[in-house]
């Protein structure tokens, strides 16, 4: 994987992260994992209301869109709405679970 693919997912996570913590979660942990085709990014969130990350979901919906590759990624950096959905362009799938204690994100970029 090269420089520019590790600063994406770098700015994907930082979007994440900047989420929870502009919401006051104060728990989160994270996982990082590249693979020959692909990287995976999972966050367990502890005592995160399912209202919060139903919107996350919601805005981080996977629509992986080539015009964010150029240089659309790099318009991320608040941890606002906008930001999540430009994520959401980098990523090609998303799977979000809930259980009592935590909300589990994972999700997949596909190398090209």
């Amino acid at each position: 994987m090269n420089l520019q693919e590790h600063k994406k997912c770098c700015k994907i996570v930082d979007e994440i992260m900047l989420f929870f913590l502009k919401r006051k979660i104060k728990e989160i942990n994270m996982k990082y994992k590249e693979n020959e085709s692909n990287t995976v990014i999972e966050f367990e969130v502890l005592n995160c209301p399912y209202d919060l990350a139903l919107m996350l979901k919601s805005k981080l919906a996977p629509h992986h869109e080539r015009q964010y590759e150029g240089f659309g990624w790099e318009l991320m950096g608040d941890g606002d709405f906008d930001e999540l959905e430009i994520a959401g362009g980098l990523i090609d799938s998303l799977d979000v679970s809930f259980n009592e204690e935590f909300v589990k994100i994972t999700m997949v970029r596909n190398y090209e």
